[in-house]
Order: structure tokens, then C-alpha cells, then sequence
């Protein structure tokens, strides 16, 4: 059996991810991507990397391609070994209180997205796969997606829902492999459906150190190995031919790889945490007889609506 792993990275601002910094903007991070690029070359799986580019960035910096822009010719490199590039907005604004703050309307996050794309699409970014920063998503931003022309989301938290100060999403009902949005309800699929695919991060049980039971997480390159592997050996144990045994779609921030004077119950902030996730999957995948092909999400889509159609005409 084929194991199509689509290993995504986002190129958030330092400490978002982990402690929510949403107002002092910093990348060192980013300084890592070189480092993290050839650990996973080095398996001969390729890469997705979400670059943010919204309206914060455009108040920061003056263009909201500013980080397209400023590390241009790693972005180049990357696509030209075979990695993807995607879109990464926060859609967010100033609150009353002078800080930034997830946006909630609906419609003003709409407008946001279409102005910071066209503005994206002046300056020479003509992308194809987006990533909504905080798991946004409502059958409105999904067809505003799929109306600039975009062909992948990859957004969706199957099973998980939130609605507290720090996040507020919804993909409950959402299955844990790719589908085309019903035009009803984004989060599953359904006739008629939005001309855009949706690309799940896998979620799995994941129980960090001071839990006693397993919590629906995605699957990070940046947990403590342990906790790692043992979520993927107990997703891949239970594989029964169900159309998610075939793709499993991880996440990673490059910050979540620095070394921080304070310990996490899921994170290691250790680089070697990822190159031993990375030789840990590998080497299960030879246990378990899994060919890995490493792809990016939009090969993800192309495969997994042509099994779906293939299998729709039998």
C-alpha cells in the first residue's frame, strides 16, 4: 500500500502557534527553513509551504508580500526542487484596545481575502493552494476562495471545533481526506460542490505528557518523538481500506524548533525532534510494508479526486 505523506509548513511569526503572539512580529524562524528543507529532502519527500501574506503584514512592513518578497530566492529554490508554495493569511485587525485580533465577520474577512490576493496577484504571486491561519473557514471564505481562483484549501481540522478568545472555528463534521465542499455546508462534501478542494491536516488522538486520554490534534513534526510515533503507529494500526489510510497530511512552524528555556507537554523545541520524527515514520513505513510518497497538497487533490471519480464510476 501507498502512504502519500504531505508534510505542510507554515510560515507563521515566531511564538504564534505555541503562545499566540499575535502583535510583536518576529522570524527567526524562518532562519530555519534551509535546515528543515534538507532534512526532509533528504527522504525524497517534497514540501507545501504556507507564506503568510495579509493585511497585519501589509500594516507591518508595507506589502503584504513582504515575506514572499524577502526570501524570494529560498522560495525559488524550494519550487524549483519540487516543493509547493501556498498562501497563509491571518485574516485579523486592529481591536479597540490597539492589538491585533482574529477577524470574526464573516464579510470583512471575505473583503479582506480578495484584497490582499489581488494585491498578491499585482505584485507577480499567482498561487494556487491556501492555508487560513487558525483554521478559519465558513461556506462564505471557502467560495471566496474557490471565486479568486484558488484550487486547494488545506485549512480543515476534521472532527475539531473551538470558540474562545484565542480561536474560533468549526470543521466538526469534516471528514479526514480530501472532498469538495458542499456549497450548503463547507465543511463536507456534497453535490453542488465549490470548484475548490479541500485538503485536511490529519488529525489524530494525540495524548501530550500531562494528559491522561488522548485529545484530537493534528499531527505535528515538532511533538516529542514519543508522542509522535506513537499517534502515527496507532492511526496506521488501525487502517481498514477507509479513504483516510492513504493520506496523511502533516504540519509544522519553524519556531516550534527552537531551543526555549521552558518545557512544553507536546513540543520539544529541538530540532533533532524533527530529524528523529522523520527517521522514526520512515522506518515504520519499512515495518508496515508502506511505500511513502512524499507530495505536496496539491497532489493530494489531483490524486484523491481521480481515485473518487474513478471510483464513482463503477
Amino acid at each position: 500500500m501507498t502512504l502519500y505523506l504531505a508534510v505542510t509548513v507554515d510560515a507563521d511569526n515566531d511564538d504564534f502557534s505555541v503562545s499566540d503572539q499575535r502583535n510583536e512580529l518576529a522570524w527567526r524562524g524562518l532562519g530555519l527553513i534551509p535546515d528543515i528543507a534538507a532534512a526532509i529532502h533528504g527522504f525524497g519527500w517534497r514540501v507545501t509551504w504556507f507564506v503568510r501574506g495579509d493585511p497585519q503584514i501589509r500594516a507591518f512592513y508595507g506589502s503584504v508580500a513582504y515575506l514572499l518578497e524577502t526570501f524570494a530566492s529560498t522560495w525559488w529554490q524550494l519550487k524549483g526542487d519540487g516543493d509547493e508554495i501556498g498562501w497563509h493569511p491571518h485574516i485579523s485587525r486592529l481591536g479597540a484596545a490597539g492589538s491585533w485580533e482574529a477577524e470574526r465577520d464573516d464579510h470583512r474577512f471575505a473583503g479582506a481575502l480578495q484584497e490582499t490576493y489581488a494585491d498578491l496577484r499585482a505584485q507577480g504571486f499567482q498561487l494556487s493552494s491556501a492555508r487560513m491561519g487558525e483554521a478559519a473557514g465558513s461556506n462564505l471564505i471557502l467560495k471566496t476562495l474557490a471565486d479568486l481562483g484558488l484550487k486547494i484549501d488545506s485549512s480543515a481540522l476534521p472532527g475539531r471545533t473551538r470558540d474562545d478568545a484565542s480561536r474560533h472555528f468549526d470543521w466538526s463534521l469534516t471528514p479526514n481526506y480530501p472532498y469538495r465542499p458542499s456549497l450548503a455546508d463547507y465543511r463536507i462534501a456534497g453535490m453542488p460542490s465549490l470548484p475548490i478542494v479541500e485538503v485536511p491536516m490529519t488529525t489524530l488522538p494525540v495524548t501530550a505528557q500531562n494528559e491522561q486520554q488522548p485529545y484530537l490534534r493534528y499531527a505535528s513534526l515538532a511533538y516529542h518523538p514519543l508522542i509522535f510515533m506513537d499517534s502515527v503507529k496507532r492511526w496506521i494500526a488501525r487502517a481498514d481500506g477507509r479513504r483516510d489510510d492513504r493520506i496523511l497530511t502533516l504540519i509544522l512552524h519553524p519556531d516550534e524548533l527552537m531551543p526555549r528555556n521552558t518545557t512544553h507537554p507536546l513540543y520539544a523545541f529541538s530540532f533533532s525532534a524533527l530529524l528523529s520524527n522523520l527517521g522514526a515514520l520512515a522506518d515504520l513505513a519499512k515495518q508496515q510494508e508502506l511505500e511513502i510518497a512524499g507530495v505536496t497538497v496539491s497532489d493530494v487533490a489531483r490524486i484523491s479526486m481521480q481515485a473518487a471519480s474513478k471510483s464513482a464510476q463503477r
